[in-house]
C-alpha cells in the first residue's frame, strides 16, 4: 500500500514535470505581431527586388498563414507555384492553403501532382 502511494506520487510528479517542459515561454503577443509584420515588410520589399523568387514568395507566405491570414497567403502560395511547381513541399502547403480557403478541387490537384513527382509520398496519398 505504501508502495503505491509513493508510485503515484511520483508518477503525478512526473506529468506535471513534462506539461511543465512542454509550455512555451512565449513573447508577448505585441512583440510577435510586431516581429511578423517586420517581416512581412522585409520580405514585401525583397519581392520588389527579386519579383521571380518563389522562394520570397513562400516565405511570406508561411508569415500569412502563421498570422491566420489564408487568402493572403493563397494568393502568395499561387504566385510560388507559377514560379516553381517542381517541389513537393510548395505543393503540400499550397493543398493545405487550398483547403482552408475552400478550394478543395485546387488542393486534390496539388496532391494528384505530387503523387506523380513523387509515388511514394505517403502524406499526400494519405490526404488524398
Amino acid at each position: 500500500m505504501r508502495k503505491q502511494k509513493y508510485l503515484l506520487l511520483l508518477s503525478a510528479f512526473l506529468i506535471d514535470v513534462v506539461f511543465q517542459s512542454c509550455k512555451n515561454p512565449s513573447l508577448p503577443k505585441e512583440e510577435v505581431t510586431a516581429d511578423k509584420k517586420d517581416l512581412v515588410s522585409e520580405l514585401t520589399e525583397k519581392i520588389g527586388g527579386d519579383s521571380l523568387n518563389a522562394k520570397l514568395y513562400f516565405d511570406r507566405a508561411m508569415v500569412y498563414a502563421a498570422k491566420s491570414m489564408t487568402d493572403l497567403a493563397f494568393a502568395d502560395m499561387e504566385k510560388v507555384l507559377k514560379l516553381d511547381s517542381t517541389k513537393p513541399g510548395y505543393l503540400m502547403q499550397y493543398a493545405d492553403l487550398a483547403f482552408k480557403v475552400n478550394k478543395v478541387r485546387a488542393s486534390r490537384d496539388a496532391l494528384e501532382k505530387i503523387r506523380i513527382i513523387q509515388p511514394d509520398n505517403f502524406d499526400a496519398a494519405f490526404r488524398l
